[in-house]
């Protein structure tokens, strides 16, 4: 049952889990910015649903930075920008930290007990290819992560998409229930390419033209794809099998 208690991501990042204990695999993080509902409290965590991507999952209550409704509303109703690079932020009493691509910055000065931001040191530019390589191109691959310090292939998406404005699902599965379905022949830059295993969705990937894409395996790579999957050049075999093509 919904407790009508909110936060905020104060932090570069929250990691966040599927059980509510240390040891609990993550699968996914709260970037800066962020805001989510509190569910239900357990002994020091806290199980939230994120507002961005609707998705539940148990943080830390140390790293819960608390909203008001009231707080809530203005955060929602404040210009935003996305940051489409790493930058160092300048927060609260002046502490700086690091954001990744993808973290939500107010436009205008935001305060409230909890949370401030100086809205001097945010970025206010599109992302665009070349961006988006520099950024991401061979992070390691973390299961659960949305960083520049390790991603998975359905986060390195979302964050790539919030900087175009388009909140995408968290999940792969998820993200193939979204836009239309396209084929290879009629794709183009920018469109999602899903992958499967066994009859699911395990994989996902940006085209960046007719023939390559840019994913997270191991690392964020750039290899080709036809009408099989994805070819990896370094070990020469296929090595995800295409489940379908989508235009978001």
């Amino acid at each position: 049952m919904a407790t009508n208690q909110f936060g905020i991501a104060a932090h570069t990042l929250i990691p966040s889990r599927k059980e509510a204990q240390e040891t609990s695999e993550m699968v996914t993080q709260i970037l800066f910015g962020e805001t989510y509902e509190i569910l239900e409290r357990k002994e020091g965590w806290l199980k939230v649903e994120t507002h961005e991507d609707n998705y539940q999952c148990w943080i830390d209550e140390k790293m819960h930075t608390p909203l008001t409704a009231e707080e809530l509303q203005q955060w929602n109703e404040a210009p935003h920008l996305v940051a489409t690079e790493s930058i160092k932020l300048a927060t609260e009493a002046f502490h700086h930290l690091w954001v990744s691509p993808g973290s939500i910055l107010p436009k205008h000065q935001f305060n409230s007990e909890h949370f401030q931001v100086n809205a001097f040191l945010h970025p206010n530019k599109k992302q665009d290819l070349k961006l988006i390589t520099k950024e991401w191109l061979h992070v390691p691959y973390l299961w659960g992560g949305k960083s520049v310090f390790g991603v998975d292939c359905s986060g390195l998406m979302q964050c790539i998409y919030r900087g175009w404005g388009i909140n995408l699902k968290r999940d792969a599965s998820q993200q193939y229930l979204q836009g239309t379905e396209i084929s290879l022949a009629e794709s183009q830059y920018k469109d999602l390419a899903f992958f499967e295993k066994n009859g699911k969705i395990t994989h996902v990937g940006m085209l960046i033209s007719k023939n390559e894409i840019l994913h997270a395996s191991g690392y964020v790579r750039i290899d080709t794809i036809d009408e099989k999957g994805i070819y990896s050049q370094k070990e020469k075999r296929h090595t995800h099998t295409l489940a379908g093509i989508r235009r978001i």
